[in-house]
């Protein structure tokens, strides 16, 4: 789905928050690539009103934002 969903950290020079940043985008690929996470995501955009339409137009960035907001509430609670 996504051509940098096959990131891999193989720079020895990558400073830490380059590692993280490269690590916190493969959470959200991974994320995006699980059959499991997009069928819940298409139920919930449904629940929400997103139409079937707008689903096919924007299932990437709608996606994406399911995949940033999981990620945000896991790092929260990660940190609690």
């Amino acid at each position: 789905m996504f051509a940098s969903s096959s990131l891999t950290i193989t720079n020895n020079n990558m400073t830490t928050a380059q590692i993280s940043i490269e690590s916190e985008l493969q959470r959200r690929f991974e994320l995006i690539e699980n059959s499991d996470f997009r069928l819940k995501c298409s139920k919930l955009a449904e629940q929400i009103g997103i139409s079937a339409k707008e689903w096919n137009e924007n299932k990437a960035a709608i996606l994406l934002y399911f995949a940033n907001q999981y990620c945000k509430v896991e790092n929260e609670l990660q940190l609690a």
